[in-house]
């Protein structure tokens, strides 16, 4: 699966929208991040779209970044999809819906065994700006656990619990800090 020109073209404003809109972004733990195997990224999510942009600036591979279903709509399909994002169906948007994550699972699995890509996920399922930790959905850990069952056994994947701290959501030239924990190989699950 080719990433779209339009990604790359994104990545790159976003880099510069966020050095001239934040006051700093501080790195943490980048070199935590492995180069041998998959990966899913799993970052709290204070500020909605831009929780997917500044760790998608902050990282080489081209993530795939698994995003409510409700904003897919027939005109921004095309869009969406460029910027490598993908539907991932809550309980909130019917309980019928959730049978068409299966399918998004299947693509998750795929993208995750080309070495040169990445996921992204957010664990609380939803966003706010409080400065803690939601409750964590399960779909990050099913997500994880089935694709190291249906990848290659040499394979190796990976989970990256990733925070994100504004210093203000709102305020131009606040600081941002942007830490990469420790990876969880999911080999010893």
């Amino acid at each position: 699966m080719k990433t779209h020109w339009f990604y790359y073209l994104v990545k790159y404003a976003g880099l510069l929208g966020a050095r001239l809109f934040f006051g700093g972004i501080k790195l943490y733990g980048k070199e935590k991040i492995p180069t041998d195997g998959a990966l899913i990224f799993a970052p709290n999510h204070q500020g909605a779209f831009m929780d997917a942009v500044l760790v998608g600036i902050s990282t080489k591979k081209p993530i795939t970044f698994l995003t409510r279903a409700d904003v897919f709509t027939k005109w921004s399909i095309p869009i969406l999809k460029s910027l490598n994002m993908m539907p991932i169906y809550r309980i909130r948007d019917g309980i019928k819906s959730l049978s068409q994550n299966d399918a998004v699972f299947e693509m998750c699995y795929k993208i995750l065994s080309e070495n040169h890509k990445a996921l992204l996920i957010f664990p609380e399922g939803n966003h706010g700006i409080e400065h803690f930790l939601r409750p964590l959905s399960k779909g990050t850990s099913r997500l994880a656990l089935d694709a190291r069952k249906e990848l290659a056994d040499d394979k190796k994947l990976y989970v990256i619990p990733t925070g994100i701290n504004y210093f203000s959501h709102y305020r131009p030239l606040s600081k941002v800090h942007i830490a990469f924990g420790e990876p969880m190989e999911l080999e010893q699950y």
